[in-house]
């Protein structure tokens, strides 16, 4: 009789593991939480710059609770070509919302959704994952919070009014003292 190298070797029993068990928060109530864990970074935008742009008529109505994808997608393009946000933050504006079908064309691309506990809701999600040892979430939970801050500080920016910095600058182009900037174009 042959004898097995490793001597003998106990049974051994595979199970299937436990399900994961989550608290029973709603979604809604988890993204507001992460939206209050996050805060507000208000030099996440250079708003400053987007008002000498006169950009302020591109995002007149911009509302990241009440926005559909293709809007959001359109936001963050035209941040984009202006140089005021990166590549892969506006891959993710671009994709908040966004469902595809099997061929890989977006569907409900005009059904509003809030952008800001969608894009909380993939940060709860990383957070899930990055516990379970997953290191591409854990790399891409700074670019999620990023984006929040960015739709936040452009909401910010589409409310607000002029700043006294703008107020100043419109009044040496009436006068006459200071040349008129170039106006920013839709794209």
């Amino acid at each position: 009789m042959v004898s097995s190298i490793w001597g003998e070797m106990p049974q051994v029993e595979i199970r299937t593991p436990k399900a994961r068990e989550t608290a029973p928060v709603a979604s809604s109530e988890q993204a507001r939480q992460v939206l209050r864990e996050i805060g507000e970074n208000a030099i996440a935008l250079n708003t400053p710059a987007m008002e000498r742009q006169r950009m302020k008529p591109l995002f007149k109505d911009f509302n990241p609770e009440q926005i559909t994808p293709k809007e959001l997608s359109k936001a963050g393009m035209v941040l984009y070509k202006f140089g005021l946000i990166d590549n892969l933050t506006a891959d993710l504006m671009s994709r908040a919302g966004a469902e595809f079908d099997k061929n890989g064309k977006v569907i409900n691309a005009d059904q509003p959704i809030n952008a800001l506990e969608f894009l909380a809701q993939r940060i709860v999600e990383m957070k899930e994952k990055t516990l379970w040892g997953d290191r591409y979430a854990e790399a891409l939970l700074p670019d999620y919070i990023r984006t929040i801050h960015i739709v936040q500080n452009l909401r910010v920016f589409a409310e607000s009014g002029d700043s006294p910095e703008m107020v100043k600058i419109k009044a040496q182009e009436r006068n006459g003292t200071r040349p008129v900037t170039r106006n920013a174009t839709a794209p």
